[in-house]
């Protein structure tokens, strides 16, 4: 009947009641809980070491590479900047008045700055052999050519000396006639030749600016134009022997 079938019905694993809770006894003998591994000290040192040693080598190169392309890109503004400073004085219909209508090439040289700073956002204005009380820069500085020869002992002492203006956006300008010498980030190194000071010149009857492609003995940097070059090829090569000017035409149809 059904109480004997109920009776003799026995379930295969019966809960039992032990401190007045249902539990279930598990049996773990079958399972083995593996040992962590982890890496040693020694481990850990030698890695920390290979990393700082490739650190130690790669930085100061991608920081210098940064260097470089910023450089070159503060240029390529600053040039960009003075041709559209001469444009405007075209289309203003401004011209610069002859060399011969100044005294000396001291008073043209800061007539030229004076004009330029009619249509470019400038600092201070400095007269030649007024680099630093003119406040164009917080001390003097010296110059060297991309091969690392010392060319003046501070920039004041280019083209036996220039007027600056020193402009807001950053940088200097110096004017040794219509050569225009453009330090781009001002009194901070390297203040080398080809590396963070670059050339153009101003031809102001044509109102046209053109950047140096090379260096003319007796002269400084030239366009080949105005100024024609014998040393020099419009290359940024330190065997050129043209003191790092030809990087300045190099620089504005490459990136380094």
């Amino acid at each position: 009947d059904i109480n004997t079938k109920e009776r003799n019905y026995e379930k295969p694993n019966k809960i039992r009641k032990t401190g007045g809770g249902n539990c279930l006894k598990l049996n773990l003998s079958g399972f083995q809980l593996s040992p962590k591994k982890a890496f040693t000290l020694a481990e850990v040192l030698i890695t920390l070491g290979i990393i700082g040693v490739v650190a130690a080598m790669t930085i100061p190169i991608l920081m210098a590479k940064y260097q470089e392309r910023s450089n070159v890109i503060s240029w390529r503004k600053a040039y960009a900047t003075l041709t559209n400073a001469v444009r405007a004085m075209q289309e203003a219909e401004d011209p610069m008045p002859s060399y011969n209508s100044f005294a000396s090439q001291d008073e043209y040289e800061y007539a030229i700055a004076q004009k330029l700073s009619q249509y470019i956002k400038t600092g201070s204005i400095c007269k030649s052999r007024e680099f630093v009380s003119g406040g164009c820069s917080p001390n003097n500085y010296p110059v060297y050519a991309l091969d690392g020869r010392k060319l003046d002992n501070d920039l004041s002492q280019w083209g036996g000396g220039a007027s600056c203006m020193s402009i807001l956006s950053g940088g200097l300008m110096c004017f040794d006639a219509y050569i225009v010498l453009m330090d781009v980030n001002g009194y901070s190194r390297p203040n080398t030749w080809g590396k963070d000071i670059f050339f153009a010149l101003i031809d102001f009857d044509k109102f046209e600016v053109r950047p140096a492609k090379g260096y003319r003995t007796g002269w400084g940097a030239a366009d080949d134009v105005k100024v024609k070059m014998d040393r020099g090829n419009g290359k940024c090569e330190k065997t050129n022997n043209d003191n790092g000017a030809g990087c300045s035409y190099y620089y504005l149809h490459n990136m380094p």
